[in-house]
């Protein structure tokens, strides 16, 4: 999957990431799927790990820590529980057949485990401070991933929403359920 940007400016922060490469989809599990035809809404849980390549800019404070660079970032988010509801509707196709057309959907998400970020050229190579911001940020990976981290999957969960609603349009409902 790949993401044009993402912008965060919050907290005294500003960080973009951009041309982003976001692979760790295809080991996804998931865990269930089910499907209310009443209240007509799909939940679906899956868990896997992201791993990021990107390029960076960031400028500002970091939890009070001066921060400043820009370069390729690589940035590993580890065992990353996400829980979807998709909302949808029954309609007709051409042929007079049924198919589901998703409407909306919201997601919930929750990292079991660490994130390791690395970037290059920050503090314009300085080591020193460099490792310092390293060591804060892969640290405290469960406060920054909550503090921005649905800035990022604000966009995964676009693109995972619209290929599964592509994927649902494309054939007759009785095609892909058994239907009593």
């Amino acid at each position: 999957m790949t993401i044009d940007s993402v912008v965060i400016n919050r907290d005294g922060l500003i960080y973009e990431i951009r041309n982003i490469t976001v692979d760790g989809l295809k080991n996804a599990i998931i865990e269930n799927v089910w499907i209310d035809t009443y209240v007509k809404y799909i939940h679906v849980t899956f868990h896997t790990t992201y791993i990021l390549d990107c390029y960076y800019k960031a400028d500002g404070y970091l939890f009070s820590f001066p921060v400043h660079g820009d370069g390729k970032a690589h940035i590993v988010k580890e065992n990353v529980v996400t829980e979807l509801v998709l909302l949808f509707d029954i309609k007709k196709n051409e042929d007079e057949k049924d198919f589901i057309n998703l409407k909306a959907y919201r997601y919930g998400f929750d990292q079991l485990n660490g994130t390791v970020y690395r970037f290059e050229n920050l503090f314009n190579g300085d080591k020193v401070k460099s490792d310092i911001a390293h060591d804060l940020v892969n640290r405290n990976w469960r406060t920054t991933s909550g503090s921005f981290g649905r800035c990022l999957f604000d966009k995964v969960n676009d693109k995972i929403f619209n290929a599964i609603k592509t994927y649902l349009r494309s054939f007759p409902l009785e095609d892909i359920a058994i239907l009593n």
